[in-house]
């Protein structure tokens, strides 16, 4: 009985972690936020929309054609001169940067009573860092006048 009520809180727990995943990913590719927005997408030209579809921008992009082909910002800048001000989208990835110790793989028992009178076995392995950090770097900014792209810089890539 209680083998089976682990099972399905298991797999309640699974199906949990699915579908968080897939509300998480809803907006993930260019197509599924047309798919969301089908009206806006109408509205651009075609050769916008052959971008957008292909998850490019370019320059005097509307805004809209902007979220559509990349998504929402990772993060957004007001940019103010003297000849007036400006809204900037970053883009932005991550990674884990593993520094430190590595410990390699040590094999433990554990050992579980069910009842009091049977008794399972299972060894586990794993491995880690004595420090992970996540990091992140901005890789593309997107700057925005009247609602129209008038800036993109990329990064540089190495040569």
């Amino acid at each position: 009985m209680r083998h089976t009520l682990q099972r399905i809180l298991s797999i309640g727990f699974a199906a949990s972690l699915v579908i968080a995943v897939l509300i998480t990913a809803g907006c993930a590719t260019p197509a599924r936020r047309i798919r969301k927005n089908p009206e806006t997408f109408a509205s651009l030209s075609q050769d916008i929309q052959k971008k957008v579809q292909n998850g490019e921008i370019a320059l005097g992009f509307p805004k809209k054609a902007v979220y559509l082909a990349l998504g929402a910002p990772d993060r957004t800048y007001r940019r103010t001169t003297e000849t007036g001000s400006t809204l900037m989208w970053s883009y932005v990835r991550s990674y884990t940067d593993y520094s430190g110790t590595w410990w390699p793989p040590r094999h433990r028992v554990l050992v579980t009573a069910e009842g009091g009178t049977r008794w399972y076995r299972t060894t586990l392995t794993d491995s880690f860092w004595h420090s992970r950090v996540q990091r992140e770097y901005e890789y593309l900014r997107v700057e925005f006048e009247n609602d129209r792209v008038i800036t993109i810089e990329r990064l540089a890539e190495d040569d």
